[in-house]
């Protein structure tokens, strides 16, 4: 009884805090998407992925090149750094505290390599570097944001100049122009009768770059909603489907069971978008679906930059981050259910 109830309980704070995809013939839909998909995959091979280290809390998981790092918000250390494929354990970065040089947030990670770890920390409206030093961590700091946005939920730096990020009080995403002070905000292109004080919350959703293309895409959570910018902050894809019958407050309060959840966890490569979708399921639907063990959790949707569905990857765990291999045909997902196996691999083709 006791299990059940830690599972529960950990399965509904997945939920809460950040959400969670044999060939079948063309256009055919898949149980959790409305869009047509030329190809929709079910029943993807999960394979477990061994690590030897404990994840107390994984939040993230993010791949460059032959490594992989591990956002951990249980862990004493925030980054865990790992060879790629094998998940041989590198090192440990950002140790958790006040000190200097260390982390007492939980850091938005939007970039890694050899040599630094790129984040935002909401608490101090800054972005930083963390320097990986053989000898000493250090931070940097890259930008501290203006003190107009607020209530920010993430934000990438994507030039010198230019910062991206979303759930702004004034509008959903936001592009901040570092050198001349100018913020651009964009807001949903139908009219959301949302009270102001709830806005930053209903604003939220996850946002991702890719570099090589220098695109960004944004996806809601709470919406069926998603855009496509280049890293000047030209919109250049927007996709909206309204839902009349989305609840956001019972009794006067904001609702997360109530409320349906669209996209919570996207990824970016230079050719295609993937978004993590529940297919705008409520959490008690999700909570019902976990405890019938059902093969169709979640879905992970790929599109070209224009808007094209590609394909749709039935997943059958719940998923709090992903990204894909695209050369090796495979998606890895962090599954923070699983203490054993938190990581887990599925193959796509």
């Amino acid at each position: 009884m006791k299990n059940n109830i830690i599972k529960s309980t950990l399965l509904l704070s997945i939920f809460l805090l950040a959400g969670f995809s044999v060939s079948i013939t063309a256009q055919t839909k898949s149980p959790v998407s409305k869009k047509k998909f030329p190809i929709v995959l079910n029943h993807l091979k999960a394979d477990s992925v061994k690590i030897n280290e404990i994840l107390f809390r994984p939040e993230k998981i993010l791949k460059n090149d032959n490594l992989v790092l591990i956002v951990d918000e249980g862990s004493d250390y925030y980054f865990s750094l790992y060879s790629y494929p094998d998940f041989k354990l590198l090192k440990q970065y950002g140790k958790k505290g006040k000190g200097p040089d260390e982390i007492d947030f939980p850091p938005y990670v939007y970039y890694f390599d050899k040599e630094k770890i790129d984040f935002f920390d909401y608490h101090r409206n800054a972005i930083f570097e963390l320097q990986l030093n053989e000898q000493k961590n250090s931070l940097k700091v890259l930008q501290v944001l203006s003190p107009d946005l607020i209530e920010i939920q993430n934000a990438i730096q994507l030039s010198d100049t230019m910062v991206s990020g979303s759930g702004a009080r004034k509008g959903k995403v936001f592009f901040y122009n570092t050198r001349t002070d100018d913020i651009r905000y964009y807001d949903y292109d139908n009219e959301v009768k949302i009270p102001e004080q709830h806005q930053h919350i209903i604003y939220s959703g996850s946002i991702g770059a890719n570099f090589i293309s220098k695109k960004l895409i944004f996806a809601t959570q709470y919406f069926d909603n998603y855009e496509a910018y280049d890293f000047m902050g030209n919109r250049i894809l927007s996709v909206f489907n309204p839902d009349e019958k989305q609840v956001f407050f019972k009794n006067g309060y904001l609702t997360n069971q109530d409320a349906k959840m669209y996209y919570t966890a996207v990824f970016a490569t230079e050719q295609y978008f993937y978004l993590l979708s529940y297919g705008g399921r409520s959490t008690k639907q999700l909570m019902k679906l976990l405890e019938k063990e059902s093969e169709n959790i979640c879905e992970i949707q790929k599109y070209t930059w224009k808007g094209k569905p590609v394909e749709s990857f039935v997943i059958d765990k719940p998923v709090k981050s992903f990204f894909v291999d695209e050369s090796q045909n495979a998606i890895y997902i962090i599954n923070s259910v699983s203490e054993d196996f938190p990581v887990v691999k599925y193959r796509i083709k």
